[in-house]
């Protein structure tokens, strides 16, 4: 019993370490797109003639 226990414990640790590397590769891809919306919105400004948007 204590065996299976300590099986299932194990395993919720190793998919809680799993989940939590997943969330930050995907804050990393947020961020990424954020400022590739930046400088999207920079670009787009200067090709209207527009002042720069604020970060």
């Amino acid at each position: 019993m204590t065996d299976d226990r300590d099986l299932r414990i194990e395993l919720l640790e190793q998919s809680r370490k799993e989940l939590g590397d997943q969330m930050q590769h995907l804050i990393g891809l947020l961020e990424e797109a954020r400022e590739e919306i930046r400088y999207l919105k920079r670009e787009l400004a200067k090709e209207r003639g527009e002042p720069e948007p604020e970060p």
